[in-house]
């Protein structure tokens, strides 16, 4: 992907269903505004026919959110050749640079490719079949231009430094990497997705004391510090959720990019299982549903071991809530007397425990409370010790309340507001 004052980026992904949509986030890392855990540089030097005169260095700066940088040192008498192979001339040269390593939050920014390589070369040059997760220590994006053209390599090797976060762990021996050590480095071949493996650089301390990434480099594109761990396994993940009413789609994270991102679960559909690839280090799996109407949106799983494992996540639908006013009076049989009654009155879902009654005070026979769409209450209101009951079903629509009862009345619902107001009348003898 390209766009103006960002970065080319490059993301693998695959379709896997003509009709189901797959959404992808293709993130972007800006010149101008680096993101948190990314530092950038965009500088021209002076150079002669095309090639350095003198020794030039760029060095990416830091920021807020990013603590290391990265320096790329190209010496006297390099050319700066086009895909030809071709010195590409010209007295002044552009670089633009991104640097994306660990926050000091401890996020991640941008990686080329999104982390995942499905079309790798190992040392040997020979295809990975399967691919490979890349865990990263940190990318530098490089490019540059001179003389009108687009600089894609160069005469002699350039240096490329990158600064280490000291508290990354090289999973080889799960402690923090250390001098001397080496990590892997690849390239991105943005054309075709093909990711390369360019052997190793060297851990080093720099003329500062500061441990950093170093390789030579002999051509431009995207360079990953990595660590390649293998897919493995695959796992599966089943979708229950509680209303088939519509498509909703449904979308993963910390699943390798090889599998499907996101899926479908047609109207009609409650239920829906999904396998993909996942490295064996996975530590969490996490599925956001496309709507808010959910209990909770975004559900994830603790710490586990996912090859061969189904994940079951249930999206329970939010309550649909309705307001609740009561006018609850009581009339004497044998007095000319209609007043509203100071007591409780308890509503309780039918065929739940008392621990799911909610209980009112009625001051003068007023009382206000929630009720949820759909569900049949039972509803009793206690009078000088006796207890008169009553029935109904919430609808946001008006109706009487069921004969057969102590307690009659009628509901009302305002859609405007979204409440029900239950008028409701019982008899007793008040001699």
């Amino acid at each position: 992907a390209n766009a103006a004052g960002y970065a080319p980026t490059y993301v693998d992904v695959v379709i896997t269903s003509a009709t189901d949509p797959t959404i992808y986030k293709v993130p972007m890392s800006e010149y101008a505004n680096p993101a948190v855990g990314s530092g950038t540089i965009v500088a021209t030097k002076p150079i002669t026919n095309g090639a350095a005169s003198t020794d030039i260095s760029f060095t990416t700066a830091t920021n807020a959110g990013m603590a290391q940088k990265s320096d790329i040192i190209i010496p006297t008498g390099t050319s700066f050749l086009d895909a030809a192979g071709q010195s590409v001339g010209g007295s002044q040269l552009e670089a633009r640079v991104v640097y994306s390593g660990f926050a000091a939050d401890g996020s991640f920014a941008n990686l080329p490719g999104d982390g995942f390589a499905a079309n790798l070369t190992d040392a040997n040059g020979q295809p990975v079949a399967a691919g490979a997760y890349l865990d990263p220590v940190g990318s530098v994006s490089i490019n540059m231009f001179a003389g009108g053209k687009e600089v894609k390599s160069f005469n002699k090797p350039v240096t490329l430094d990158m600064e280490i976060n000291n508290t990354i762990i090289n999973p080889t021996t799960n402690q923090p990497i250390k001098e001397n050590e080496t990590i892997p480095l690849w390239s991105l071949n943005s054309q075709t997705g093909q990711w390369k493996n360019e052997g190793n650089a060297t851990v080093v301390k720099n003329t500062a004391g500061v441990l950093v990434a170093r390789a030579q480099i002999n051509h431009l594109t995207d360079w990953v510090f990595a660590y390649p761990m293998s897919i493995g396994c695959t796992t599966s993940i089943t979708i229950n959720r509680s209303s088939d009413t519509e498509d909703e789609t449904f979308t993963f994270t910390d699943l390798i990019k090889k599998s499907t991102g996101s899926f479908t679960l047609k109207k009609g559909e409650k239920t829906k299982t999904f396998s993909g690839g996942v490295i064996r280090s996975a530590d969490k799996l996490i599925v956001t549903a496309g709507s808010d109407k959910y209990v909770e949106k975004v559900k994830s799983t603790g710490v586990g071991a996912f090859c061969g494992t189904t994940t079951v996540f249930n999206f329970v639908e939010k309550p649909d809530l309705v307001g609740v006013d009561l006018d609850i009076k009581f009339k004497c049989t044998t007095k000319d007397l209609l007043t509203g009654i100071n007591s409780f009155i308890t509503i309780t879902p039918i065929g739940a425990s008392s621990d799911a009654s909610s209980s009112y005070s009625l001051n003068k026979g007023i009382g206000s409370g929630t009720i949820t769409n759909g569900v049949t209450y039972k509803i009793v209101a206690s009078v000088d010790g006796v207890a008169y009951t009553s029935q109904f079903t919430a609808n946001k629509t008006n109706f009487v309340l069921p004969s057969g009862f102590d307690l009659t009345g009628t509901a009302v619902y305002n859609a405007t507001t979204n409440r029900l107001t239950i008028t409701g009348q019982v008899t007793k003898d008040c001699n």
